[in-house]
């Protein structure tokens, strides 16, 4: 079985054993032996709530040994995470060190246009942008990207991708699971193209006609800028806060012995109660926070499977198969704390009144060739946002 990169060029070869770009399903043989990174935390409460970011280019192996060219905030690749507390009103600062314009797009953030970082709001090189975010939304848990127009796919494939987590409270509320890094741990889920050299080049001109078509996808499944890492987690519940920051992948989640696990959120914060899952599909962009429980001390990978959505190019296995592939490997601790109780209730969203989102309202069309005629449409029903 070809991979869609070996199909797109004409070559019947497989990757040799020696790249990395074959790898991507190392299985339960994968070595495991990088510890998972964990971003930078950049509190900005503790910053008199400011925070300073700077858009570099750095130097990243991604194989051991071979360092690549890649993009990051205040880093070599990816960025911080940054709390971010209702009720506050933050300074930002984005200095670009980059030779290319670039924004900073706060993904999921509600804030005014003119703050929010898209095509429009240019950081040319060598500037700095100064946005000033009033957090005003539930908790949930957001990230930062790059959106200038023609170049963002590339960017945030060279690595321009963080977090952001609003807290307005829920969290200690509810018990759930706090220590940053330890049983609070933020998965940053990508897939890389990864040559012989370690590069992870990527140029618009020579995109090949399937990545036109499906988007730019990888053979490798990284997770917070590494390949097969290992997290030790404490003998209970573990919160992971997933992001999908592929550029065009989705990502069907599971364990390796299916156990079940729990999604508490998505995208726009908590849902109203956990709810129980044994495989979950995250795409491109999208956040889930899932509690998993490994009070069974029992080792167990996260394995991702083919994207359905590109039918047999969708495929991430090296064989070429439709199998689940282990991208990283969890370690219960013998002695960590833990927090053991799973909540029954979360977050009850507001509810809406009809009678104040719901107004009549009626449409007439003029087709503008006769000023006689006119199509009207009968009164329909718009929801009117206050």
């Amino acid at each position: 079985m070809l991979t869609r990169r070996q199909f797109a060029s004409g070559s019947a070869a497989m990757v040799s054993s020696g790249v990395i770009g074959s790898g991507a399903g190392l299985g339960e043989t994968a070595p495991f032996g990088t510890p998972l990174p964990i971003p930078e935390l950049i509190d900005a409460a503790k910053q008199n709530n400011a925070v300073k970011l700077k858009v570099t280019s750095g130097l990243h192996a991604f194989i051991e040994g071979k360092p690549t060219r890649t993009l990051g905030y205040s880093a070599p690749v990816l960025g911080p995470v940054i709390p971010l507390r209702r009720g506050d009103e933050v300074k930002m600062m984005v200095e670009n060190n980059l030779d290319v314009v670039t924004t900073v797009h706060w993904h999921g953030l509600l804030v005014p246009g003119y703050n929010d970082g898209g095509p429009q709001q240019l950081i040319h090189s060598g500037d700095t942008w100064r946005s000033v975010l009033t957090i005003d939304q539930a908790a949930a848990t957001l990230w930062l990207h790059p959106h200038p127009h023609h170049d963002t796919a590339r960017q945030i494939y060279m690595g321009l991708t963080g977090m952001i987590l609003v807290d307005d409270g829920s969290d200690a509320r509810l018990g759930l699971p706090l220590t940053f890094g330890i049983d609070d741990l933020p998965l940053i889920l990508q897939d890389r193209s990864i040559g012989e050299d370690g590069s992870i080049a990527y140029d618009n001109k020579d995109l090949n006609p399937l990545d036109v078509i499906y988007g730019t996808r990888g053979e490798t499944i990284i997770v917070n800028g590494a390949v097969a890492p290992f997290a030790r987690v404490p003998p209970g519940l573990v919160r992971l806060r997933l992001l999908n920051a592929a550029n065009a992948q989705n990502f069907p989640l599971r364990f390796s012995d299916r156990r079940t696990f729990y999604v508490i959120a998505s995208d726009a914060g908590f849902l109203s109660v956990p709810v129980p899952v044994t495989q979950l599909t995250i795409s491109p962009a999208e956040r889930f926070e899932i509690l998993v429980d490994f009070a069974d001390r029992k080792a167990v990978a996260l394995e991702i499977g083919p994207d359905d959505e590109m039918g047999a190019f969708g495929r991430v296995a090296p064989d070429g198969s439709a199998d689940y592939v282990a991208v990283m490997r969890f370690e219960p601790t013998a002695t960590a704390p833990a927090i053991n109780e799973l909540p029954t209730r979360l977050v009850e969203p507001a509810a809406v009144s009809p009678a104040s989102a719901v107004q009549r309202r009626q449409f007439v069309l003029n087709s503008g060739l006769c000023a006689s005629r006119h199509v009207r449409f009968g009164s329909l029903a718009a929801a009117q946002p206050k």
